[in-house]
């Protein structure tokens, strides 16, 4: 039997919410060489139903991406699935340690998917994931897999 995990979360601070075909593509004012055309196509599938549903786009941020592998890796290594990480960090933490000032930050985590299209699928058929994905709040997303978990950070910057 195939058990598949998914949750989301949203943290607030002070007023705010808190492999195949390479493409280069600029994210962030980062040149992300290794962009994959499955992951060009998970940002246009999230762009897609942000503007179908008047948000404004985000773009991949490379920092965002870091904290969602480190919580990615810490569930698949430890052997946990939380949105606190196993030092008790949550994800706003997580974030900022990346050097990225937030103050918006939401977390979708999923376990046992096959691949970026069938979690982000999931996500936006479940109503607190596709919040999080819809979020006007939003600017920026990372996403990452450790195994068979798989974890996407949006955030905005406080400025």
């Amino acid at each position: 039997m195939l058990r598949v995990w998914i949750g989301a979360c949203i943290l607030a601070l002070s007023g705010c919410a808190v492999g195949g075909n390479l493409r280069p593509i600029v994210i962030e004012g980062e040149q992300y060489a290794e962009l994959s055309a499955v992951q060009g196509d998970f940002l246009l599938t999230v762009n897609q139903n942000r503007l179908r549903n008047s948000v404004p786009a985000v773009v991949r941020d490379t920092r965002l991406d870091r904290a969602a592998l480190a919580h990615a890796s810490d569930m698949s290594t430890v052997g946990f699935f939380s949105h606190r990480g196993s030092s008790g960090s949550n994800v706003l933490q997580r974030v900022k340690m990346t050097g990225y000032d937030a103050c918006f930050a939401a977390e979708n985590i999923a376990n046992t998917w096959p691949s970026e299209a069938a979690v982000l699928a999931a996500w936006l058929g479940s109503a607190g994931h596709r919040a999080n994905i819809l979020n006007p709040k939003a600017r920026a997303f990372g996403l990452a897999q450790d195994g068979d978990t798989w974890v996407m950070v949006l955030a905005a910057p406080c400025r």
